[in-house]
């Protein structure tokens, strides 16, 4: 079972859309054979949270130290990061990281982002091994790789 970790700007967004983007692709992507991983672990105490920010320091699970080591701790444990920017605004430096760490420990690396996006930028296009435009290529995609077409 391959391991892939989704990487998704948190910033400005409510615990329950973050919540729900997760829900969804881990349903399309479990029935694929994937192990779903996310930064959203170990966080369902932040469900009420209208507008998630950066920062939050009053949990264990949320200290910036746990929160940079475990993304990290994932990110190395996955076979495959995607990276969903595709509705962006702001950068997300959390996902900048999350690309960068996979990169560097020679993950297969996906990443879809609109051309007009904050993060259409040479650093985050170069480390990701494949670019889509759209969220449901990268799902075909990730369907076909497990069956080997």
């Amino acid at each position: 079972m391959m391991k892939i970790y989704l990487a998704r700007p948190f910033t400005g967004h409510s615990y329950k859309e973050v919540a729900a983007y997760y829900k969804k692709c881990s349903k399309e992507l479990t029935k694929y054979g994937y192990q779903i991983l996310n930064p959203l672990t170990c966080k369902n105490f932040l469900k009420n949270e209208k507008s998630l920010k950066s920062g939050y320091f009053n949990h264990p699970a949320i200290t910036p130290h746990a929160i940079f080591r475990r993304d990290k701790w994932m990110v190395k444990q996955a076979d495959i990061v995607y990276a969903n920017l595709l509705s962006s605004t702001k950068v997300s430096i959390g996902v900048c990281f999350e690309l960068a760490w996979a990169n560097t420990y020679h993950k297969h690396t996906i990443l879809a982002v609109n051309q007009n996006n904050v993060y259409n930028h040479a650093f985050l296009i170069e480390a990701a091994d494949m670019t889509f435009t759209k969220h449901e290529e990268v799902i075909k995609y990730l369907k076909e790789l497990t069956r080997g077409r």
